[in-house]
């Protein structure tokens, strides 16, 4: 035990304290004797007596704690009673410390808030301070800028007034210098009209003489170019003629393919009502075939030789009214320059039934729409030509092709290319002869094509 705990603990009995009820009456004493204690946080000395009060209840812990564990050195088997007890020690006696120290701990953090408040208004103090002069600097600053303006606006005045001041002395020392340049002038004129009239006549007699020898050399040009002018008006008239005979030519083939068109045409047509025919014939005999005996029929059809007609024979598309919806919606078969339009004039006599669409050789030419190839061969006037059925009498011709990519019976999608272009139909430049035709009639194909 020592000297610095709150009451003598030399005469305490450790075995009385730790296992009987001298515990609690011990610790009373010591609450006792510190709560004597008046706090006074206002002076040094009452802050003092505060901590050593406080350090006088943690010596009393510490010399409770020590005799327990003596006695807990002497009585092994009453650990678990001692040590509870002596918890229970430290615990009371670190909450009367606490609550001991409290009205300090309380002072030390209100010392600390004001510390905190008045490091807060200096540095707002400081702040404003500063503020305070950076506005007088810039105060400062502005006045010394409008004295500055003040005076380079005195000085440019100044250069201003100088410069009309020069201006005015160069302005009379510049008409001066312009009358004695004029004077000079009038001098100058009169003695170059003197001298132009010499030479104007000396030149009259020189012009007399160049006129006439100009006069006989035109004379002899003229000649020869009338001479030149005949031969060529002879060569211009082969020529015409030889053009003519060829645009007679192109079209009487323009007209075989429009007859050759209006036969595939009219075979669609019959093709479709052959087929109707055969359709109603097939009907009646299903009806009659429920009064007289079935017959067998033969195993084979007879062959039928093979002609131009039944090489291109085909299905015809289904009229469903689909491609006169896309009237004004179609693209053109290929890119290029339309020299050649629609009912326009063509050289040499005649209106254009289609387009003529300027091409390099081996562009694209792709379908218009959706259909079944009706004809794909070679035709006088058309070069390669194929034409495609749309249904519901609609057909487009793609003439003057360099190759053809599809045959008869074959369909197409609209977009997908069928030939190639070239100049196999005579022309002299490359290109393709596009045609529109409904019913067997020509129709105008930018009607029906969207240039976007």
């Amino acid at each position: 035990m020592t000297e610095q705990a709150l009451i003598p603990l030399e005469s305490i009995n450790a075995v009385e304290v730790f296992t009987g009820t001298k515990l609690p009456e011990l610790l009373a004493a010591i609450r006792t004797e510190a709560m004597t204690l008046v706090p006074d946080v206002t002076t040094a000395k009452g802050r003092d007596l505060i901590k050593s009060t406080a350090y006088k209840v943690a010596r009393s812990k510490t010399t409770i704690d020590d005799a327990g564990k003596e006695l807990v050195s002497e009585l092994k088997k009453q650990t678990g009673v001692i040590d509870a007890a002596r918890k229970h020690a430290r615990d009371t006696l670190d909450a009367l410390r606490d609550e001991v120290r409290k009205p300090l701990d309380e002072w030390e953090a209100e010392q600390a808030r004001i510390a905190a408040e008045k490091a807060a208004e200096e540095a707002r103090i400081a702040r404003e301070a500063e503020e305070a002069r950076q506005a007088e600097i810039a105060r400062k600053e502005a006045e010394l800028a409008a004295r500055e303006a003040a005076i380079q606006k005195a000085e440019q005045e100044a250069r201003d007034k100088a410069a009309a001041e020069q201006a005015e002395r160069e302005r009379v020392a510049r008409e001066q210098a312009e009358a004695r340049a004029r004077a000079e002038r009038e001098e100058q004129v009169r003695k170059e009209a003197e001298e132009k009239a010499k030479r104007e006549a000396a030149e009259a007699i020189a012009k007399i003489e160049r006129e006439a020898r100009e006069a006989a050399e035109r004379a002899e040009r003229e000649k020869s170019a009338a001479e030149q002018a005949a031969k060529d008006a002879a060569e211009k008239a082969e020529r015409d003629k030889a053009e003519a005979v060829r645009q007679a030519e192109l079209r009487a083939k323009e007209e075989a393919a429009a007859k050759e068109a209006a036969r595939i045409a009219e075979e669609v047509r019959a093709a479709k009502a052959a087929k109707a025919a055969a359709l109603r014939k097939e009907r009646k005999q299903v009806a009659s075939d429920d009064k007289e005996p079935v017959r067998p029929a033969p195993a084979t059809e007879p062959s039928r030789p093979k002609t131009a007609d039944t090489e291109n024979h085909y299905e015809p598309v289904a009229s469903d009214g689909s491609f006169a919806r896309q009237r004004g919606r179609l693209r053109l078969p290929t890119r290029g320059a339309v020299s050649g339009r629609f009912g326009s004039p063509r050289d040499g006599g005649g209106t254009w039934r289609g387009l003529f669409i300027k091409a390099g050789r081996g562009s694209e030419v792709k379908a218009i729409a959706g259909g079944r190839v009706v004809f794909a061969d070679w035709m006088r006037g058309f070069g390669h030509l194929l034409i495609v059925d749309h249904g519901d009498g609609y057909l487009s011709i793609y003439g003057n092709n360099d190759s053809l990519l599809k045959q008869v019976g074959q369909a197409v999608n609209g977009g997908e290319m069928v030939a190639t272009v070239g100049n196999s139909g005579g022309n002299p430049e490359s290109g393709l002869y596009f045609e529109l035709r409904h019913q067997g009639q020509p129709i105008d194909p930018m009607k029906w094509a969207s240039l976007k």
